[in-house]
């Protein structure tokens, strides 16, 4: 582990030296950089990851020629496999006026080290100089730490290794979507065998392949997936809408379509009046979004089972909920006022299998996109 850290932390400097080199013009600063790299490159055979992206402030010619320099020293110090470019962090620069980075190691599926550019800083002190900071995940690292070494920490037990990096892990979500996905696979030209003859089993194999597959409940397959137990997951928009989290969505599967909808008792005048309006819902966090964004201010109920009731209650003056051909509402005098969103099936990936598993997943997403 110290070997790891120690080596993550060489990136890091390399990352930051090499940056302020530029800005400042020195030409003593990557030499001592790259000695310190090579060391660590020398005790160390665990893929370490860096990712790197622009941050709000920089131009377009700038963040290319600045990641070309990255590339280039990055290469000739012989870290060009170990360092990954993700412009796909952009989006979460607001903090950081450039550079951005994060480290990874295998065994823990969210980033331990995590750091950027951040000029603005010192001009709060009144100088006007470059500034790099990162920071590390002591937690994470003491707890993977434990496993490494046998000891159990609340949970989390050692687990056999072996080639166990190499394997895929995907969490299915149970019910319909998953006899979708089966489908999906099996066209792609997967044995699905096991999961078919499945009985009561959770866990199970795709013969012939590194390929395991977890069967589990919407909201946890997105915990699974961020938490990088898994590394692939398959679940709805609505429960990727209600619950967010960070992990990459890539695909829509194109399949499990329906949408969010607003449903009222029929005839009746539901923007009308001044009183607060109650809305019972499954998706509080879409319901309360929606509303927001038009600017109205709804009472939320979060209902469990048929949120249909709520309105036949009294309990709710309209409902938001996921609605397919329209039939239940029908049947229990509602109707739909206003669509929010479609909704279909799409696939996330963990941030850092995206990282260290880059080659199996594209192999993965390849097969499935260019099915027979």
């Amino acid at each position: 582990m110290k070997k790891k850290l120690l080596f993550m932390l060489a990136i890091a400097m390399f990352v930051m030296i090499s940056n302020a080199q530029k800005i400042k013009g020195s030409d003593t600063m990557l030499p001592i950089t790259q000695r310190a790299a090579e060391a660590f490159m020398k005790k160390s055979s665990e893929k370490t990851v860096v990712v790197t992206g622009g941050g709000s402030g920089v131009g377009i010619s700038a963040l290319l020629a600045g990641t070309t320099d990255l590339a280039m020293a990055s290469r000739k110090i012989k870290l060009d496999e170990k360092i990954i470019i993700d412009f796909g962090l952009v989006n979460q620069a607001e903090y950081y006026s450039a550079l951005i980075f994060r480290g990874y190691i295998k065994s823990i599926g969210e980033p331990v080290l995590s750091g950027g550019r951040y000029d603005e800083l010192f001009k709060d002190f009144g100088e006007d100089l470059p500034a790099t900071g990162f920071a590390i995940n002591v937690d994470q690292l003491a707890v993977n730490l434990l496993k490494e070494s046998g000891e159990e920490e609340g949970s989390f037990i050692k687990e056999k290794t072996g080639d166990q990096d190499q394997k895929i892990r995907i969490a299915l979500t149970k019910g319909r979507l998953e006899e979708n996905t089966l489908m999906l696979l099996e066209q792609s030209g997967y044995d699905m065998i096991h999961l078919k003859e499945k009985g009561r089993k959770l866990l199970l194999t795709i013969p012939n392949t590194n390929i395991e597959v977890v069967l589990a409940k919407a909201a946890d397959v997105i915990t699974y997936v961020e938490h990088g137990v898994c590394d692939i997951g398959v679940v709805g928009k609505d429960t990727i809408a209600e619950n967010g989290g960070i992990y990459y969505e890539v695909l829509d599967l194109g399949f499990g379509k329906c949408k969010f909808a607003l449903a009222v008792p029929k005839d009746a005048d539901f923007y009308g009046g001044y009183t607060t309006k109650t809305i019972a819902t499954k998706y509080p966090n879409v319901a309360g979004a929606y509303f927001e964004s038009k600017g109205m201010d709804v009472e939320i109920i979060k209902i469990e089972g048929s949120v249909e009731l709520a309105p036949l209650l009294s309990l709710a003056d309209g409902i938001v909920d996921l609605v397919e051909t329209g039939t239940t509402l029908k049947e229990n005098g509602l109707e739909v006022i206003e669509d929010i969103r479609k909704i279909s099936a799409r696939l996330i990936v963990n941030e850092a299998s995206m990282k260290l598993k880059k080659r199996e997943i594209e192999e993965f997403l390849n097969r499935i996109q260019n099915k027979e």
